[in-house]
């Protein structure tokens, strides 16, 4: 890492830390974080990628984890960060080496390593990409739709996501859908499905996170 990357992300990687031992999990839904089988596909949405990447810190999966994140500048810092905190790092995105990106982590999933991917990544706002439901449909292994939110919170609303970050001595809450398993799409109308669904699930767990925290 260069020296000044390394001291624009020390600060973040320190701040993530002291979140992961100060803040209180709650942890809810059908499959309580982080049980999940090794190879798993988790999809959020973008916005909740903060407070997931917390209880990712607070509580690591016994399976490695490999995050997809964008090829864009904007992702450089934070593809650091999730280094520094023990993830593998894909780097794609729907408008640069999307589907190379989901080529390699289908290989990692194949080995057994979870793939963490937000659904709406780059935008819309909580519109099911085909990414997640694509690399669940490929490998057969089971999608988890994850939901997640935290309490207090710096709520960034000028960010097309209006993603919250957590604070210290705070709650993130995370939760996680049942399990759904995608047989090899044939048709159009069959990733149409899948990405409502995806939609569907993900907002669900998300308002069951907010209305814990209230």
């Amino acid at each position: 890492m260069p020296a000044s990357a390394s001291a624009l992300m020390m600060p973040k990687f320190i701040y993530a830390w002291i979140l992961a031992l100060t803040v209180r999990l709650v942890r809810l839904g059908t499959v309580r974080w982080p049980d999940f089988p090794a190879g798993s596909v988790l999809a959020v949405w973008h916005g909740s990628a903060p407070s997931v990447l917390v209880a990712l810190r607070a509580r690591m999966p016994a399976a490695p984890v490999a995050i997809m994140i964008a090829r864009d500048p904007r992702g450089d810092c934070l593809a650091w960060l999730c280094k520094l905190l023990g993830l593998r790092v894909v780097r794609g995105d729907s408008e640069h080496s999307g589907w190379e990106a989901l080529s390699v982590l289908a290989r990692h999933v194949e080995r057994g390593v979870c793939a963490l991917i937000t659904a709406d990544g780059g935008g819309p706002a909580r519109e099911a990409k085909v990414g997640a439901v694509a690399l669940a449909s490929a490998t057969g292994k089971p999608l988890f739709a994850l939901g997640a939110d935290c309490r207090p919170a710096i709520f960034e609303r000028h960010k097309w996501d209006a993603a919250r970050t957590p604070l210290p001595f705070g709650r993130v809450a995370i939760a996680v859908a049942k399990p759904h398993t995608l047989q090899l799409f044939r048709e159009a109308d069959e990733v149409e499905g899948a990405c409502l669904w995806l939609r569907e699930a993900l907002d669900s767990v998300s308002d069951t996170c907010r209305k814990a925290l209230v």
